[in-house]
């Protein structure tokens, strides 16, 4: 679903602010939805959102499917003591070349690049999330 038909489908529902704008940062991501409502600030103001496992996992989980531009297998965002654990999956960048220098400091990078990410999108929200990037065959 793009984002025009979204906001079409949103507008036709009769549901509260908070729960339109959560569905159009579950369905668009954080990006998008900002764009739509006009700032990344009013988003984080009209969802409400605190430092709860559940609030983290939903930043998380939203800026990796919708935000992130970076080519993914696959991630797990799980609860892990008062913060949370993400672990992502990316492809070999170069099936032929098995370097493991080259892939770690890949991993590195895109570790950082989703900590930078999460830090911005999140408005600081999310805390002590512990994460992990790995190559693997996809």
């Amino acid at each position: 679903m793009n984002l025009q038909e979204s906001i079409r489908r949103v507008l036709r529902e009769e549901r509260s602010l908070k729960s339109v704008v959560r569905d159009l940062v579950k369905n668009n991501g954080f990006l998008r939805a900002s764009n739509v409502i006009g700032s990344l600030e009013k988003v984080h103001k009209i969802l409400e959102l605190k430092g709860t496992q559940e609030d983290m996992m939903f930043i998380v989980n939203t800026i990796l499917k919708h935000d992130l531009n970076e080519p993914i297998c696959n991630f797990v965002v799980s609860k892990w003591f008062h913060s949370i654990r993400t672990l992502v999956n990316i492809p070999l960048r170069d099936p032929n070349n098995l370097d493991a220098w080259i892939n770690r400091s890949i991993e590195i990078d895109l570790e950082e690049k989703i900590r930078d990410m999460v830090y911005e999108l999140g408005k600081g929200i999310v805390r002590g999330n512990d994460i992990k990037v790995s190559s693997v065959w996809c």
